[in-house]
């Protein structure tokens, strides 16, 4: 395999390319990933073996580090490089086996914004689970953004509701947080969920959870998930 093929597998899993070319770097040097030839990397070397997945989740937890994720709105600032979009596409990246996700409302532009990153971890093997809210509503943007979930993921996905309503009462109880985490090593909590605007253009601020953070906020997601109603694609 060709070592700028490795290098666009990692970044279609959600890496920047610098951060793409450490990694394969960082793993020639520590002899985690084996070289068929012993010349410098070049254009057309080739190389063999797979790079750990922890040395990616290392490269994630650098990158994003452990501080505040903030977007700030185009009026703002000119960037073009939100830390909020980054962040989930980070997130995703580091994910080995499952994904976790909240978000009350997602819609097709979120989803298509994440669509590489969600494509290739799709691809290899990981599960996604989401919580959401109010999915019997037919508002037309969110209907599409769950159900190109449920077609990109096809069997390695599960979706659950949770909203409850009372006597003359819409609203009772239900599911307001914004989570994105992978497996139980990293993850997004803020205000930030899965629509194109908010991952992009609102002025959103959340911040990265530790290892500890993310088995708590894992043991929060399985208790809510356990009262959630389950979500089945439109088209069954």
């Amino acid at each position: 395999m060709q070592w700028s093929t490795i290098e666009q597998q990692l970044i279609n899993r959600g890496l920047q390319p610098h951060q793409a070319r450490e990694l394969i770097w960082g793993a020639i040097s520590s002899e985690t990933l084996i070289i068929s030839l012993a010349a410098p990397m070049a254009e057309n070397q080739l190389l063999e073996g797979d790079i750990p997945h922890e040395n990616i989740l290392a490269s994630v937890r650098a990158m994003i580090g452990s501080g505040l994720i903030i977007t700030m709105p185009a009026a703002v600032s000119e960037e073009n490089t939100p830390p909020t979009l980054f962040a989930y596409a980070q997130i995703i990246a580091a994910t080995r086996e499952t994904l976790y996700l909240i978000s009350p409302y997602i819609d097709d532009k979120g989803v298509g914004k994440l669509f590489s990153p969600l494509q290739e971890a799709k691809e290899r093997g990981v599960y996604l689970k989401v919580i959401t809210r109010e999915t019997a509503k037919h508002q037309l943007s969110r209907t599409r953004g769950i159900e190109a979930l449920f077609s990109m993921f096809s069997r390695q996905i599960e979706v659950r509701d949770y909203h409850t309503e009372a006597k003359g009462l819409a609203h009772h109880t239900s599911v307001h947080a914004k989570l994105i985490q992978a497996d139980n090593q990293i993850g997004y909590v803020g205000s930030a969920e899965l629509r194109g605007n908010a991952l992009e253009k609102n002025f959103e601020m959340g911040a990265i959870l530790s290892p500890e953070q993310a088995a708590l906020s894992l043991a929060s997601f399985k208790a809510v998930w356990e009262i959630a109603r389950k979500v089945v694609p439109r088209n069954k």
